[in-house]
């Protein structure tokens, strides 16, 4: 119908004195919910039968038994004209309506870990007729805010009502933005990652390989035929804001000794913080977590380091660090 609308305004605008409307005949026979198929077969027309084929063998032809279209025409079931039928009136007389609201669009609001959330004043307003359309003053619901919990992520929604008495709702996500650059080490420079190793060979790459990836592509990934492996990764930051923070990563592995020592760490001007854990086998992803973290001057370094038996093996990926708090 819309379709038929938009075509009918512009024959009208290039002068056109009429319209050919398709499909007239694509009515149903009997009532839409019972089985239908023999009356189609019988008395229908269009899709509803088998006939339609003799027109439309790659299509209607087909699919017949009914049409999905049909309940856009410009009759009803019953063969009676419907109201928009006046849509070739309109085009030369005009219409009008009350002005009326048509919608209050729901708006989207990201707040960052450990900060207030901030709703907008005033939120768009969709008239019957768009040229009315306009923003509103909104009324939040404060008790719905308070329950916001911007110390961790989360997904929340908060009502609010128009001056009109209109509702509207603010999907509001608690986000936090992970500090670690190249966390996930996807990009070509890793330049922001130091690795040390005890030995003559280095025992770790930067392996593409989505098997061994806890996402993407790319992961830290270690290994050694014959050597045991003593090695860290790690990266620095300078320019914190003070707060508190938290750590954690992702690292999966086999083969490991009862003797092996793997750990998360985190280094400020106060001391080290540390996190042990231990790969088990292929895709059994292991989350150390270092959950509060206090930096004071800006000064923080992260990383994994592990000592581990020859033939061992693993990756580790997705470094993430968010600030939680004051």
């Amino acid at each position: 119908m819309m379709k038929t609308a938009m075509d009918t305004a512009a024959a009208n605008e290039a002068g056109a004195i009429g319209v050919f409307y398709w499909e007239g005949v694509w009515l149903p026979v009997g009532e839409p919910t019972a089985d239908n198929s023999p009356i189609w077969e019988e008395y229908g027309s269009g899709w509803a039968s088998s006939y339609a084929s003799d027109y439309d063998p790659d299509d209607a032809g087909l699919y017949y038994g009914g049409c999905s279209w049909d309940n856009q025409a410009f009759f009803d079931f019953d063969g009676h004209p419907l109201e928009s039928l006046n849509v070739f009136k309109y085009l030369k007389t005009g219409s009008s309506a009350p002005l009326a609201i048509d919608a209050v669009p729901g708006v989207d609001v990201t707040c960052p870990v450990g900060s207030e959330v901030a709703l907008p004043e005033m939120v768009d307003v969709i008239y019957n007729d768009r040229s009315a359309n306009k923003q509103s003053a909104v009324t939040w619901d404060e008790a719905q805010i308070a329950s916001i919990d911007t110390k961790v992520g989360g997904v929340y929604e908060v009502t609010g009502t128009l001056e009109s008495g209109e509702t509207v709702v603010a999907h509001v996500e608690v986000k936090m933005d992970n500090l670690v650059l190249n966390p996930s080490f996807e990009d070509a420079d890793t330049s922001m990652w130091k690795v040390t190793y005890e030995g003559a060979v280095n025992p770790t790459d930067f392996q593409e390989k989505a098997d061994d990836a806890h996402s993407g592509d790319i992961a830290f990934h270690f290994w050694s035929e014959d050597s045991d492996m003593d090695f860290a990764i790690e990266q620095e930051f300078t320019d914190l804001e003070p707060g508190t923070y938290q750590l954690f990563a992702y690292a999966q592995g086999g083969d490991v000794s009862d003797d092996a020592a793997m750990e998360l760490y985190a280094v400020t001007s106060e001391g080290e913080q540390t996190e042990a854990f231990m790969v088990t086998t292929y895709n059994d992803w292991k989350n150390p977590t270092i959950s509060e973290i206090k930096v004071a001057d800006g000064g923080l370094t992260i990383g994994v380091r592990m000592k581990c038996n020859p033939k061992s093996w693993g990756t580790v990926d997705d470094f993430t660090l968010n600030r939680i708090g004051d």
